[in-house]
């Protein structure tokens, strides 16, 4: 499994625009959503599976990188059959959205991730290190 990837980093082909930067598209990030049954902790999840019909927009992540997409309008969401968004689990990550000047609600999404500034031992995991956000808005700029 590739590193900070979940099950899903590298399902969906997608291109870099940097050595930190991965872009996806709306044509190669569509998927169906299917309920996943984990036999340990009986808890059930979302699997997003690639599907060029798919329903919902997928952005996946990897550690200390930036992955994107720019989200259609929501005119031309509806149009092609899209009707939701989703990003895999944040933990040290940072979700950013930018509306796109007379894009008509078109936004760019970002999931920004750093573990290399994790909270100090012993505090809250929603600790944000001022190292981490500095290295996070980076990846954003």
């Amino acid at each position: 499994m590739p590193t900070g990837t979940g099950n899903y980093g590298y399902l969906i082909p997608a291109v870099w625009a940097t050595a930190d930067h991965r872009v996806y598209t709306a044509a190669n990030a569509r998927v169906s959503l299917h309920l996943v049954l984990n036999g340990v902790t009986g808890l059930t999840t979302l699997g997003p599976q690639i599907d060029v019909n798919g329903d919902t927009f997928f952005l996946s992540y990897e550690w200390d990188k930036i992955y994107s997409m720019q989200l259609p309008t929501p005119a031309a969401a509806t149009a092609a059959g899209t009707t939701s968004f989703v990003t895999i689990d944040m933990s040290g990550c940072k979700f950013y959205i930018d509306p796109i000047a007379g894009g008509n609600g078109a936004l760019v999404v970002y999931h920004g991730d750093n573990v290399t500034n994790p909270p100090p031992a012993g505090t809250l995991a929603t600790v944000e290190t001022p190292a981490c956000t500095a290295f996070l808005d980076n990846l954003h700029h």
